[in-house]
């Protein structure tokens, strides 16, 4: 990025052409970003451009400003501001996915796997127990064993004592898969029946996941009516009880044997819903620059004329 800022200002500078560099938040201010202040605007790094700039960046374009970008695609690893730092959504999704709940509604220290139904396809061998093996000592894990997996197998965890406390949206466990198993799934139901289920991939290394509530998606085989519209999304104040396990209908997975390790399950406030951010972004379609499949490299070039 530095280099690219170097060879802006290098090729501005001779031209007796006066600039000024914004920071990331003012170029995603209107009020700021303006035709009345700025002819132009280059961007030297544009993969990496402010994911809340939209607004400013179409209103810019509309009103008659000329836009330079270099190092694309435009809006490749866009940056939101967290605390005082800008972050891709990478980072953004690494930082929530080290997120530990601030309270376990199931503990299999203290449960008895016999009070919870299994669920399991016709021709599925699969067992639920108690596992002492765990992402740390002395922590204990859900273990699905199934030597043969040919539709769906689910453990249903009910009558919880409490779900999600006030503030509270993240869904948050630790999971591990065995050889043949690359991800599970995780099944809220509401108190209405209607059921939303978010798909995670899983490794041969426990891994911790903390999941938004917009990473669970309408299941069509619910109990509810009128749930699952455009826009809808899980509800966790609303939420009753969680389903965990293998499903061929729903987890990438192949028919055959299959494990799974799952522990420490909890919920946690969001950091994004206390910053006001979210992953997701509105940024105006722009011809040649984006959506992504506007790009176009150009590989044979020989010379560049501007007129």
């Amino acid at each position: 990025r530095q280099g690219l800022e170097a060879a802006a200002k290098a090729g501005l500078d001779p031209a007796g052409l006066e600039h000024i560099e914004l920071s990331a938040s003012e170029v995603s201010n209107p009020d700021i970003l303006t035709t009345e202040r700025f002819w132009g605007l280059v961007i030297p790094s544009c993969p990496t451009y402010p994911a809340d700039g939209g607004r400013a960046f179409r209103r810019f374009l509309e009103g008659g400003g000329d836009v330079m970008t270099l190092g694309g695609p435009l809006m490749e690893q866009p940056l939101r501001r967290f605390g005082d730092n800008w972050l891709t959504q990478q980072e953004l999704m690494d930082r929530l996915a080290a997120i530990e709940p601030s309270h376990l509604i199931f503990n299999p220290a203290t449960a008895d796997i016999a009070d919870f139904p299994q669920g399991g396809g016709p021709d599925t061998e699969a067992t639920w127990s108690f596992s002492e093996e765990g992402p740390r000592p002395s922590v204990k894990s859900l273990n699905l064993d199934s030597p043969r997996m040919v539709s769906w197998a689910t453990l249903g965890i009910t009558d919880l004592a409490e779900t999600f406390r006030p503030g509270e949206k993240l869904t948050c466990f630790w999971a591990k898969g065995g050889v043949n198993t690359t991800s599970m799934s995780f099944e809220w139901t509401e108190q209405d029946g209607s059921r939303w289920i978010a798909v995670v991939p899983v490794t041969r290394e426990w891994r911790h996941y903390s999941l938004r509530p917009s990473e669970f998606k309408y299941w069509h085989d619910s109990a509810s009516k009128n749930r699952g519209f455009a826009g809808d999304s899980f509800n966790p104040e609303q939420a009753s009880h969680f389903a965990v396990g293998l499903a061929l209908t729903h987890t990438p997975v192949n028919a055959g044997p299959h494990e799974l390790w799952i522990a420490d399950i909890g919920t946690a406030p969001s950091p994004l819903e206390d910053e006001g951010l979210s992953l997701e972004f509105d940024f105006p379609t722009v011809e040649q620059l984006y959506p992504a499949y506007k790009f176009h490299r150009v590989t044979n070039a020989k010379g560049l004329e501007v007129s």
